[in-house]
């Protein structure tokens, strides 16, 4: 990404943070991931699937050791369900 984009250009990243939910909303998360996951692939889920996922914060610490300026952070909430996974919108410019 940091080689693609021209000096000041913008990348925009959405990230799931399944780590941000509590108790009982982080257990039926978990669940309907694992669910989902075993499921959703024929042969066999992907190795450590839902276990790479970073935070906000490394992942911002992440695109600041790239080279990129983070810009901004937003998160957005389902608020239909309490165990639905925030997605994270992290906004960096590069240097």
């Amino acid at each position: 990404m940091h080689r693609i984009l021209k000096p000041g250009g913008l990348l925009l990243v959405a990230n799931l943070d399944p780590m941000s939910l509590r108790g009982l909303d982080r257990v039926r998360s978990t669940v309907r991931i694992l669910y989902r996951g075993f499921t959703g692939y024929r042969v066999k889920p992907p190795e450590r699937l839902g276990r790479n996922a970073m935070t906000e914060k490394q992942l911002c610490e992440l695109l600041e050791r790239a080279g990129f300026r983070v810009v901004s952070t937003e998160t957005l909430r389902d608020a239909s369900r309490s165990s639905n996974i925030p997605i994270e919108y992290v906004r960096a410019a590069k240097s």
